[in-house]
């Protein structure tokens, strides 16, 4: 159990632009850090023993279940709202689920990394077993 002290070191070192916690679950050794994905966009990073493996999180044969208590649950509609508002306006509310079975269907998969501190420990906090380990901070 991660106490209130911890959580507050924690938010201390990803809050920051470049911090890094580890974490122990199990055999696993995971890793946050605050990185660049992109131009502007500063996200936290999950690495398992070391490795940023995208592939796993996309459901399909590389799939790894092992992540999903540790990785951000991301999904998006097959339709958008829009979308939808037209196929009902063509077929009518009743005959639109008939005519278009996926309608509603979502696509799911997990990404390594989270937007906000607040989204990474609300995530955490819910894992049986997790052990923090320690925070760096990287000076630049």
């Amino acid at each position: 159990m991660i106490t209130k002290d911890q959580w507050e070191e924690i938010e201390k070192a990803l809050k920051g632009s470049m911090g890094v916690v580890k974490f122990k679950l199990g055999d696993k050794q995971i890793t946050l850090e605050k990185r660049f994905i992109k131009e502007n966009v500063l996200v936290i990073c999950v690495f398992i023993n070391g490795k940023l493996d995208q592939k796993l999180g996309w459901p399909g044969d590389d799939y790894d279940p092992a992540i999903e208590p540790i990785w951000n649950k991301r999904s998006r509609s097959v339709y958008s709202p829009a979308r939808k508002k037209k196929f009902i306006k063509i077929f009518g509310k009743r005959r639109v689920k008939q005519e278009i079975e996926d309608l509603d269907k979502k696509y799911e998969w997990h990404e390594p990394f989270f937007k906000t501190f607040v989204s990474m420990q609300r995530k955490y906090k819910k894992i049986e077993g997790l052990e923090f380990v320690r925070t760096d901070f990287v000076n630049l």
